[in-house]
């Protein structure tokens, strides 16, 4: 009986380790996104306005971080549609907060 050669290689290296980049390239962005909402969250509870000027600019920051991380992945589906849920409810909270986005 003859074997497949294909059956005796190692998994090709490089292609593990894009998943593995693409996989925290992903949690990165997820990140970003949740510190964002953390921030503008924080944000509406401060009463001071450097404050609430401070959160706001965190919050900001994270979001445009996230959209740009999130420009350069590949994203599958499922992803895809938590990033963007995340995404418009940072922008959602930002544009409350009186961010122009």
């Amino acid at each position: 009986m003859k074997r497949d050669s294909r059956e005796l290689q190692p998994p090709n290296p490089t292609r593990v380790q894009d998943e593995k980049l693409k996989k925290l390239g992903v949690a990165s962005v997820k990140t970003d996104l949740e510190t964002a909402l953390r921030h503008s969250e924080e944000a509406v509870k401060k009463n001071g306005k450097q404050d609430v000027a401070h959160e706001r600019v965190n919050a900001r920051e994270f979001y445009k971080t996230a959209l740009q991380k999130a420009e350069n992945l590949k994203l599958n589906d499922s992803d895809a549609g938590e990033i963007a849920e995340k995404a418009e409810k940072a922008k959602s909270k930002l544009k409350k907060l009186g961010e122009p986005i």
